[in-house]
C-alpha cells in the first residue's frame, strides 16, 4: 500500500493508494485504483521464489531484469497495455522485487508448478499513473486492455 502497509489483492477497493514503479524516472511512487478485476480461471501457475510463492494467471505479466515484462504465455500477455513486447518467464529469471526498505533488488524464479484447478483471481485492470504494482513485494503488470 502506498502508506507501506499490506494488504490483500482481494480487499484493495477503488481509490486505495498503492506502491507502483516509474521506469522513467526510476523511483517508487504512489498510485491510485482506478480499476479492479475479478474473474474465475483455470490457467493457474504457483511462481516459486524462496520465500515468496505466488499463484496467478499464466497470462500475468512480471518485470524480468533480463527479459523486460514476461509472462509464461507471453503471446496472451501481448493484447495488455504496453505489453506488446511480452517475452517468455523462464526458471533463472531475476524479478524486480521491493524489499522491506522500499529497496528495489530481485528474487530468482526457482520453480514454476501448473495447477489443474480452476480459482477465483483479483488482479489490477486501472491505475491513476504507472502501468504496474507490488504483489507479494514482485513488480507485476496491470491486465488493462
Amino acid at each position: 500500500m502506498g502508506d507501506g502497509t499490506v494488504k490483500s489483492i482481494e480487499n484493495l477497493q477503488i481509490g486505495d493508494q498503492i506502491l507502483t514503479y516509474n521506469f522513467k524516472d526510476q523511483k517508487i511512487e504512489v498510485s491510485t485504483v482506478k480499476e479492479l478485476a475479478t474473474e474465475i480461471h483455470q490457467n493457474l501457475v504457483e511462481l516459486d521464489f524462496g520465500e515468496i510463492t505466488i499463484v496467478s494467471t499464466d497470462d500475468h505479466p512480471y518485470y524480468s531484469i533480463e527479459k523486460g515484462w514476461s509472462s509464461l504465455n507471453p503471446q496472451k500477455t501481448q493484447i495488455y497495455k504496453n505489453m506488446d513486447k511480452a517475452n517468455l518467464l523462464s526458471t533463472g529469471d531475476r524479478v524486480f522485487r521491493l524489499d522491506v526498505n522500499n529497496q528495489l533488488s530481485y528474487k530468482i524464479l526457482k520453480n514454476i508448478k501448473y495447477l489443474n484447478r480452476e480459482e477465483e483471481t483479483y488482479t489490477i485492470v486501472k491505475l491513476d499513473k504507472n502501468d504496474n504494482f507490488f504483489a507479494n513485494g514482485l513488480l507485476v503488470g496491470i491486465e488493462e486492455l
